[in-house]
């Protein structure tokens, strides 16, 4: 057996017991899976096809064991929500319902991987120097545009980077 799906199996078996000590075994089991693509959030659910999703790098970071518990109730409620034809959003009864069952609301941040950038350009007409969140090659200074060219693009006020910082 692949850790994969010891960690599927892992995943239901928690779910069974959250689901028959908190909600006396009612709520059928979902379709679970490990989802690499969530980069926000902890788990989700799907009411539609009443799948359960789990994101590994979330687990990764803070662990597999306890925290892996709290994401499965948080999700247990939504699904138990959904189940009984109750609206299964945030709401103020699932907020009561966490509370009851000692589940948290919501996951812990989601650790960053990606670096991010700030940019420091400059008008090779006026020389201000300005910083922005993205840079690409066909920026031009907007206020030289206007001025000299009618408002629209000029490759000879195209901004020229200056230098890339990284932002903390």
């Amino acid at each position: 057996m692949t850790e994969a799906e010891q960690r599927l199996q892992h995943i239901a078996s928690i779910f069974d017991e959250v689901n028959r000590t908190y909600f006396g075994g009612v709520i059928p089991a979902p379709t679970v899976s490990i989802n690499t693509r969530m980069t926000h959030t902890a788990g989700q659910v799907d009411c539609r096809t009443w799948a359960m999703d789990i994101s590994p790098e979330y687990h990764d970071h803070y662990g597999w064991e306890e925290e892996l518990v709290e994401t499965v109730k948080h999700e247990a409620v939504h699904l138990y929500l959904a189940h009984m034809k109750r609206p299964a959003g945030h709401t103020s009864e699932f907020k009561a319902i966490c509370v009851r069952i000692g589940a948290s609301h919501y996951s812990k941040p989601m650790p960053r991987h990606r670096r991010h950038y700030r940019y420091l350009v400059q008008c090779p007409r006026c020389w201000v120097p300005r910083y922005r969140r993205g840079w690409r090659r066909d920026l031009a200074c907007r206020e030289c545009c206007k001025k000299y060219n009618g408002g629209r693009y000029s490759p000879q006020f195209a901004l020229q980077l200056v230098k890339r910082e990284i932002v903390q």
